[in-house]
């Protein structure tokens, strides 16, 4: 064989080696970038979705508690008395007002 020939593989052969080389650790620390960014998306929408939950069951807790604080509202169901019914009709425009955001 020739002397060029000799020299020409192996500068070749490392050539694509290293090619090889940085074409796998930047498949891997894009692998790794790409896996953290995804788990710190899912750490915040997880908790903007946990602070919502958690709104929304402190606001319908406090609505049950002051339907439940004034009998009218239990009792005007049961007896169907219309008195209290109209009366409880005429705080529902307050109640809405007040609860608008559920």
């Amino acid at each position: 064989m020739k002397l060029k020939v000799k020299f020409l593989f192996p500068v070749l052969f490392g050539i694509l080696a290293a090619l090889l080389a940085i074409t796998a650790l930047g498949y891997v620390s894009s692998r790794n970038a790409l896996e953290e960014s995804v788990n710190a998306q899912l750490s915040i929408f997880t908790e903007a979705t946990s602070e919502v939950l958690s709104k929304f069951i402190r606001d319908n807790r406090n609505l049950v508690s002051y339907l439940g604080e004034n009998p009218i509202y239990g009792e005007g169901a049961a007896d169907k008395d219309p008195f209290r019914i109209k009366a409880i009709q005429q705080k529902f425009p307050r109640i809405t007002k007040t609860f608008s955001h559920l």
